[in-house]
This record gives structure tokens, C-alpha cells and sequence, in this order.
């Protein structure tokens, strides 16, 4: 009989939890490690300061992708013991913002998260997810919740024509075959297509002053592959006065804070062509 009510007790606690904002997938490991991060002693008028925290405490968390691939029906999946580069940032900004906000019950989290990864906040199917950073940056930008800045320090631009996923469906398991995402998916291709964005080229990198990169910053890594915008993001981190890139790294399986400059870090990798450069802004309850 004890043995049945543990393993009742074990999948409960993986099975949806349903929550004022919608659905959601967390552990009950999660979620108290959530809660222990949103009670870490850390009091700042900078959002900057409280992403630049929270990517330290992330140190060290295991590289995996496709952690939000679980399930056939779109829900909020909640996982901070495995990461990819995007569950990183959003993982990072969902504690910033709601500790900044002084709240510190799980549920804040999730619905901070939830706000940041989907179109408007609203999950509606897989295809409401902003797999594009790109779409990424303009809905999180229309929210209040970044802004992105390297349009103030470059004039270099990047044009925008997105169509890898729509055209390569069968490669993402909750797409394929699933026509009204794809269809989903192509529209918002459509929407960002055709546009340009300030980026700073990476063999500018060397030589360009970078000063006004701050600690926090989120760097989106340009890519010169068809139908993509953005490969890889992270998170900036000013050491003795050069940018390092700290991340969820696929090459070293974890996250962790590259010992060499981003500059160097890019010009290692010839499918990367430049950065662009969000800053969440600051926010109140």
C-alpha cells in the first residue's frame, strides 16, 4: 500500500497543475528550487543587477534542448534543472522580474514566464510560442518587459527573412503534420520578414567600444544561415572591462561564463555574423 501511494505521489507531481493563468507542467523539485531562488537576499533598483545574479545561481545547470517538446498539447512547462540557450534567458528573466516586483511565490514565476515566452502572454497552441528570437524581441519589447538597444550604437543592419521552420517542419516534432501550427508558425515568419535589425558585425567586435554593454545585458548571436535570424543567446557579463557571454552551452554541456572575450568567442564560429542587444527594463508590482 506504501508503495502505491509513493509512486501516486511521484507522478502527481509531474502531472499538469492548473493555475489562475493556464496549465502547467512543474516538478516538485522545481518548484521548490524556484522558491529558494526567489528567496535569495538580493535588494536592487536595477533589473540588470538581478539577471546578472540569477545567471551566477544558474552556473553549472546541465545543457539540454527540447525540454519544452514534452507534451502534444502546448502548456507551461516550468524547468530550472535543465536549460537550453532560450529557457535560459526566460528563466533568468522571469526570476529578475519577479523578484524585482517583490513577490516571491512560485505562481508569480510561472506567470512571469508565461508572459515573456508566448504571443501577448496567451498560450494558444504550439504555434503561440515565440520560437524566433526575433518575434521574441519585438512582442517581449511591446510588452514593457526589454528593449533592445543596438540600434542607438549601430547603424549596420541585418535583414530579416524567416522561413526555416515553416519549410522544414518535419525536423520539429510538435510541427510536423500539424498544419494549423505550421500555419501559425509561417505567419509570423511573414510578419518579421521583409524588415532589417541593427546588429553590430563581429569583426567589429575587436575594435568597437562596447563600454555601453552592462552586466545583464541579453547579446542575440546573428547567423548568416538561411531562414534563421538568431543561433544562440546569452547573457552579457563585463569582466575587467571586456564582454563575456555566459550561457547555456551546448559544447561544454552546462551553463557557464566563457573564459574568453565574446569577440573571440564569435570569430571561432563562422556561421555567427554579429550580435544584437536587448536590456529588460525595470518593473514595479
Amino acid at each position: 500500500m506504501k508503495r502505491i501511494a509513493f509512486i501516486f505521489l511521484l507522478i502527481f507531481s509531474f502531472l499538469p497543475v492548473r493555475a489562475q493563468h493556464g496549465p502547467v507542467i512543474i516538478s516538485s523539485e522545481d518548484s521548490l528550487c524556484i522558491e529558494k531562488l526567489l528567496h535569495l537576499n538580493i535588494q536592487t533598483d536595477d533589473i540588470n543587477e538581478y539577471i546578472s545574479f540569477y545567471a551566477k545561481q544558474l552556473h553549472n545547470i546541465p545543457y539540454a534542448g527540447g525540454t519544452l517538446d514534452i507534451l502534444p498539447e502546448e502548456c507551461l512547462i516550468v524547468n530550472v534543472h535543465k536549460l537550453d540557450c532560450t529557457t535560459f534567458i526566460e528563466t533568468v528573466l522571469a526570476l529578475s522580474i519577479t523578484k524585482q516586483c517583490g513577490k516571491c511565490a512560485v505562481s508569480d514565476y510561472e506567470k512571469a514566464l508565461q508572459r515573456a515566452r508566448y504571443h501577448d502572454g496567451v498560450i494558444n497552441g504550439y504555434g503561440s510560442r515565440l520560437h524566433y528570437f526575433s518575434d521574441w524581441i519585438w512582442d517581449n519589447s511591446r510588452k514593457g518587459i526589454v528593449q533592445e538597444i543596438s540600434p542607438v550604437h549601430s547603424s549596420d543592419k541585418i535583414p530579416l527573412e524567416l522561413y526555416f521552420m515553416s519549410e522544414n517542419a518535419d525536423k520539429y516534432p510538435l510541427l510536423k503534420g500539424n498544419s494549423s501550427a505550421i500555419a501559425q508558425i509561417r505567419e509570423h515568419e511573414q510578419n518579421l520578414s521583409g524588415d532589417s535589425a541593427a546588429y553590430i558585425p563581429k569583426e567589429k567586435l575587436f575594435h568597437a567600444d562596447l563600454s555601453w554593454i552592462k552586466d545583464g545585458d541579453i547579446i542575440a548571436i546573428t547567423t548568416g544561415r538561411p531562414g534563421l535570424d538568431i543561433t544562440h543567446v546569452g547573457i552579457a557579463c563585463v569582466i575587467n572591462g571586456a564582454v563575456h557571454l555566459t550561457h547555456a552551452s551546448l559544447k561544454e554541456h552546462k551553463v557557464v561564463t566563457e573564459p574568453i572575450s565574446l569577440a573571440t568567442y564569435l570569430s571561432r564560429n563562422n556561421s555567427q555574423t554579429g550580435i544584437r542587444v536587448i536590456r529588460a527594463l525595470n518593473q514595479r508590482p
